[in-house]
Formats: C-alpha cells, structure tokens, sequence
C-alpha cells in the first residue's frame, strides 16, 4: 500500500502543480505556488486554505525539532519542491534565517544562516519568492537591512544557505524595518519604524519609498499589512487605518479613516499598537472590507469600507464614514498583562471571521480562554456572533481548512500540558484535542499551523517546530477525551533546564543536561536593551544561582558550552 507520502512524491516529481486556495482574486506569480508560501497564507491574510488538514478519525503523531539558537519566529513558510520531491521548512528568527526537512520520521534542520547579533531583534517577517530566493532582514545601529538568500545548489534540499545581496536601508531612504510584503508585479512592500514606508524590486535594483501622515506618538508598526487584487496595501496604527496605493512607479495615500484602536485598551512596552493585522473579506462585486480586531480593554471586530464607500451608507453614528460595522466579542477580556485580548489576527473565510483570545508569550496554566466567530450579513451590512467558546484557549493565530470544515490551533490548559486543537468551524464543538505535554517548546507564541497537501500540521514554537502527523485509519482514530499524555523530549534536550521553567525566584536551580567535566559551561542574562547583567561559569550538574537582586522583568538567559565544538543556547526567561 502507497504511504501518503509516498503519494506526495510521485505527484510531485509528475509534474503535478498544488494549487493553494485562496479568495483573493489574481495569484501573485512571484510568490511561491507551495501550500504555505506567505504569513497568514495569502495575501489577503486570510489564514484559510483549500487542503485538508487533520481530521478528527486520523491518529496524529507528534515530533519536534529545535530552531537555531533555540528562538523561533512566529512564521514558518513551505518551500517549493526539490528535485527528490522534498519541501523545505524555511524560517526565520531573531539571530538566524534556516531550513528544515519533515518527513515521517520527524523534522531536522538543514542549515541555518547568521544574519543578526541583537537577539532581541526579531525578525516578525519575511518572505518567498517563486525562484528559490527568500528574504529576512535585521536592524543595526538605526537602520536596517534587507537578505536576499538562496540555496548554493536551489535543486538540492541539503544545500547550505547562501547570502546574495542586501538591500541596505542606511543609504536608501533609512529606517529600522518591521514587516515586508510582496506585490503582485514583483516588489517588497516594507515597514519602518520612523514612519517611512517603502518598496523595493525583488532584486533591489530600484525602491522608493513615502512618509506616512502620522501624528505625534501614533504607532503604526505593531502589526504587518496585507494586499489587494491592486497592489494596494492596508495598514493599522493607533488611531487610523491607512489605505496605500502602488500603481508601478510610485506610493501614494489613497485614505485615511480615524478610529481609535486603544481606547482603554492596555499599553506599554509589549502592547504597542492597535490589536491586529488587518485581513480582506469579499472580492469581486461583493462587499470588499478590511477587518480589524481593535484593543480595547473589550475587544470589537470592526470592519471598513475598502473601496468606494456605498453611496446608501448611512454611517455609524459618531465613526467615521468608512467603517462599516463593529461587534464586541465575547471572549476578549484584558489580563493585564501587557498585551491586547485579540492580539492574534483574524481568520477568514467567505464573510466569516474568526479569532482568539490572547494569553501572552509566556500563557500561565490558568489562561483566559475564549474562540469566536462572527458573521457578516452582505445585505444588512451587519455584524453577528456565529458562535462562541470558553472550553479553549488558542494561543495563535487561528487556521482554517476549507477542505476538512475544521479550525486549527493550540494552548495551554489547567494542567499545564499544551494541546493541539481543531474546532468545527460552523459550530465550534471540539474535534480534536491532542495532548502534547508540558514543556515549553510546546508553546505556540502567537504563530500560523501550516497545513500540507498530505493532511499535516507544522507550527514554530518558543524553541522550534513542531510536526503533528496525520494518518487516517479505520476507526475512530485518536480521540480527543483521552487522558492527557505527557510527552517527553523527542528530539534531545536543550544544554539546561530550570526546575522552575523559565521563571526565575531569589535562588534559580540550573542543570547541565547530559554535563560533562571537559567541557565549560557559561550562563550570562542579559536585559532587553541587550545589557549583560549577570554571568557565571557552572562546574556541576546541578548549581544554584542566586538572582534575588534581580529586578522583576523579561531577560534572556545565555548558555555557551566550550567543548570541541561551541554550543550556544538563548532562551526567554521572567522574574517575578
């Protein structure tokens, strides 16, 4: 009997092409024709995709895989196909952009190319192109800075990764960047923090850029931007949304529409913006909208006109002409924590609209939890709950399959293990809860699952990836009541572990996995503008670290091991 894998590659090296589903009119050709090609699946940031992900009778198997330097993005994209039929995991993080391979027998990194010393810098946002170059990007001394990168040899999947050319911001135009996006004639769309939006050719021969109508304080970089049928890109700040236009030569402001994305909402350092990437609904004569989940202290969906604005409109009273409707969700409660309710994005599909509360980067066993989707009537130019839960907490950004009628994702439940979701997406009841265990490389920070054209699911984690199998059977396949597993580590473990996890108290319990008395073991924190604050050399498996004097907030804890070989680990940890 033929494997699904199997399958896959016969398919594959026959020629036959995936089509990845979309309801965005007009396939970008250089994008990638793979089943995950760009942040939030399309360009529309829909989040929704044709292929059949897991279902509900498949027994899954779950496999992990570490990412360099242990810091993951929240984006991983599929790569076209090698010549041995293979796709890649390519990815990007705060330090590295990398590549992996999947099969049935779990993931393994490739390579991986050092492009930033800041570890700090996240890069939130990259790209693919069609041609076997993609594109990261990293922040240096007040500018930044755009990689095209490729394979040495792009038919093999073992090829070391390889820098072409940058695009260096410090003498085009300047600016720190926080998201690129791809047009459909060939151009990167990117996001600076100093307020000036440019674009430049694939293969950085020509850019341009434009400086946004931007108000004292106003935050505009919090979120990425999605684009149109027309070039046209979208995007959220604390106080407006902004509609801009690309016609070949030149950017310009097509509107501008006022709302106030904070309101009572929480800010500060983590909660820097207005809720979430904005995603498109409707194409073609239907009601074509722009959909936001605002951060407000209560979360609203709201949603505005993104063409001309129907001339029977009569408007909201006190808003602005342009926005169409607004709902309260159910499930978006402050947890004064820093960060917005909804700060995930919403999915979509047709008129209907999903999203999730937020628990933050580091969730605690006792999260909020909260899924609802909510409807849009095209002739009342209404808002409706379709339905809503309180049984789940979805860390990330929601997944829809058309194909399987499900919504993907996964969270932290009460006791402490991390769970792989599905959720039917006409009502919301539970189809799959698959246990993962309760270590933090489960942990979804706010990411996309990737579904494949073999029913699979790949998310990054706060220190990898994370593969769940699918294979059909003849029963009822895994179900989703069972007692939680606690699964251990798959793939090897991390240099240490801390016996409080990642929290730290007055005295930190550090252990050397697999220790050694050749080789040296250094730890160093260090505070979020990069300051060395604390270091110190262990000599035994297990030490104590007295860190009472620590001040409570986020550090990053470094590991070096001097051996033969240098090895170096850098994980997120909290002082409370």
């Amino acid at each position: 009997m033929y494997t699904r894998w199997f399958l896959y590659l016969l398919l594959v090296t026959n020629g036959f092409i995936w089509c990845q589903g979309s309801y965005v009119s007009g396939q970008n050709s250089h994008i990638p024709n793979t089943p995950w090609p760009i942040y939030h699946a399309n360009s529309a940031a829909q989040a929704s995709t044709s292929f059949e992900g897991p279902k509900e009778t498949d027994s899954l198997s779950l496999f992990y895989g570490r990412t360099p330097f242990n810091r993951a993005s929240p984006w991983l994209y599929l790569s076209e196909p090698y010549s041995n039929g293979q796709r890649a995991i390519l990815g990007s993080n705060s330090t590295h952009a990398f590549k992996a391979r999947y099969s049935e027998n779990g993931i393994e990194l490739i390579d991986s190319l050092r492009i930033d010393y800041d570890t700090f810098d996240y890069s939130w946002n990259f790209l693919l192109s069609n041609d076997k170059i993609w594109y990261s990007y990293d922040n240096f001394r007040g500018t930044g800075r755009i990689f095209r990168i490729t394979d040495e040899d792009i038919d093999t999947i073992e090829s070391p990764l390889v820098e072409l050319d940058e695009f260096d911001l410090s003498v085009n135009g300047g600016g720190r960047l926080t998201s690129m996006h791809m047009t459909s004639d060939g151009w990167i769309v990117y996001n600076t923090r100093e307020g000036l939006f440019g674009i430049v050719k694939k293969d950085f021969s020509q850019w341009t850029s434009i400086q946004l109508p931007l108000e004292p304080g106003e935050i505009h970089y919090h979120n990425t931007f999605p684009i149109d049928e027309d070039n046209s890109v979208y995007l959220v700040t604390t106080k407006k949304l902004i509609k801009i236009g690309w016609d070949g030569s030149q950017l310009s402001i097509i509107w501008t529409a006022d709302y106030d994305f904070v309101n009572d909402g929480p800010t500060g350092l983590i909660a820097e913006g207005s809720g979430t990437t904005p995603t498109l609904v409707g194409f073609g004569d239907n009601d074509k909208l722009v959909v936001v989940c605002d951060g407000h202290n209560r979360n609203n969906m709201v949603a505005f006109w993104r063409d001309e604005i129907p001339q029977d409109w009569q408007g909201i009273a006190g808003e602005h002409p342009r926005l169409a409707g607004k709902i309260q969700l159910p499930y978006a409660v402050n947890l004064n924590n820093g960060f917005q309710s909804i700060e995930n994005s919403p999915t979509a599909f047709g008129y209907d609209i999903a999203c999730a509360q937020y628990n933050g980067f580091s969730p605690d066993c006792s999260n909020q939890k909260g899924v609802q989707k909510v409807s849009w009537d095209t002739d009342l130019n209404l808002f409706s709950i379709a339905w809503a839960t309180n049984e789940v907490n979805f860390n990330g950004v929601l997944t829809y399959s058309s194909a399987s009628g499900l919504v993907y994702g996964s969270g932290r439940e009460t006791d402490c293990n991390y769970y792989f979701y599905a959720l039917d997406w006409d009502t919301g009841e539970i189809k799959i809860r698959y246990a993962m265990g309760n270590s933090e490389k489960f942990n979804d920070q706010g990411n996309n699952v990737l579904i494949d054209e073999m029913g699979n699911a790949l998310f990054c984690t706060e220190t990898g990836m994370v593969l769940i199998r699918a294979q059909a059977t003849t029963g009822d396949g895994q179900n989703q009541e069972e007692e939680p597993e606690i699964v251990e580590d798959l793939n090897g473990e991390g240099i240490i572990t801390l016996t409080d996890g990642n929290v730290l108290g007055s005295q930190v319990e550090i252990i050397i996995n697999n220790f050694e008395e050749t080789k040296e073991y250094t730890l160093e924190l260090f505070d979020m503008n990069g300051r060395q604050i604390a270091s110190k050399t262990q000599q035994q498996e297990l030490e104590a670290w007295n860190l009472e004097w620590i001040s409570s907030g986020i550090y990053a804890l470094k590991t070096s091991v001097n051996g033969e070989n240098t090895e170096v680990e850098i994980q997120k940890v909290i002082k409370e």
